[in-house]
């Protein structure tokens, strides 16, 4: 979905790096994306910690932080 946008936007060099400059609404529509991964994986993350206390079946934090690429 972002990939689309960004698509739609034009690309320019400042410098060495290129950038792009898209209109606030564009930008506004990524940030949503990008909180809605982010609630979506924290809800994920937390369900799996919940499930795991309640089987007495540990699931080691470490694997679960490299799951969600906390780490």
């Amino acid at each position: 979905m972002v990939e689309a946008i960004l698509k739609t936007v034009k690309m320019t060099k400042i410098g060495r790096e290129p950038v792009a400059v898209l209109p606030l609404a564009k930008w506004q529509e990524i940030e949503n994306i990008i909180e809605d991964w982010e609630m979506y994986n924290s809800e994920n993350f937390r369900r799996d910690i919940a499930k795991a206390r309640k089987e007495k079946n540990r699931i080691p934090l470490e694997t679960l932080l490299r799951k969600y690429k906390l780490v």
